[in-house]
């Protein structure tokens, strides 16, 4: 424990700058990235795009219990580095997820195709509303995912690769979306395919980032 407790104070510093640099981060993209959606869109359909994300957080209510029992557990067997108890409970919380996805996916599928009855859509963009809705609501299904992969690296302390996965995706977001606004015409759905491989991509990285200068850890997770 004491080896832990060693290694977490040691890595304060490196945690605490890659916190801040992600916090800047997010703060000058978002001060230009919204506008520059409003700008191509307009104001009115760029409002269901934050209206799309209220449906994830609705969701998240029902997830959150889940992860962070799973989450809580886990890190217990991490610091008692009991691989075996480790790899028991992520592997129960990964069919759990499972489980939970089968039931959100076809959700997702309804809330996609009854959204412009449900919500005030401009015209002419009805399906592309619904194909945002889909989208924003299938990325949240591979960030709750996600999340079991994601406790490797928030108990190995390595705060750096939660920073660089972030700052991959988040390039990955707007990027793919500025590049499909400037090869075709501005749409809404654009806007919902950036967010899916944004979270798609933290999936996978949250996966390739399990601990790798640690192969106990991957052992715990699962992976060895």
């Amino acid at each position: 424990m004491g080896g832990k407790l060693s290694e977490a104070r040691r890595r304060l510093p490196v945690n605490v700058l890659s916190n801040m640099t992600w916090m800047a981060v997010n703060v000058v993209v978002g001060l230009w990235y919204t506008p520059f959606l409003i700008s191509k869109l307009g104001v009115a359909v760029y409002g269901l795009v934050p209206l799309a994300s209220s449906i994830t957080n609705y969701l998240a209510l029902l997830t959150d219990g889940f992860n962070s029992a799973v989450n809580r557990f886990l890190q217990i067997e991490l610091a008692r580095e009991d691989a075996e108890g480790a790899n028991r409970v992520f592997n129960t919380s990964v069919a759990g997820a499972l489980v939970i996805l089968a039931v959100i996916i076809p959700i997702a599928i309804l809330a996609a195709w009854f959204a412009p009855q449900v919500f005030q859509v401009p015209s002419g963009h009805e399906y592309d509303a619904q194909w945002l809705v889909l989208l924003t609501m299938l990325a949240f299904a591979a960030a709750f995912l996600a999340g079991s992969f994601a406790v490797s690296s928030f108990s190995a302390h390595r705060f750096d690769l939660r920073l660089y996965v972030n700052t991959i995706c988040l390039v990955a977001r707007i990027g793919s979306v500025v590049v499909m606004f400037a090869v075709f015409s501005a749409h809404l759905w654009q806007v919902g395919v950036g967010i899916f491989i944004s979270e798609f991509l933290a999936l996978l990285g949250d996966i390739f980032s399990l601990a790798p200068f640690d192969p106990a850890a991957q052992a715990q997770a699962g992976f060895v």
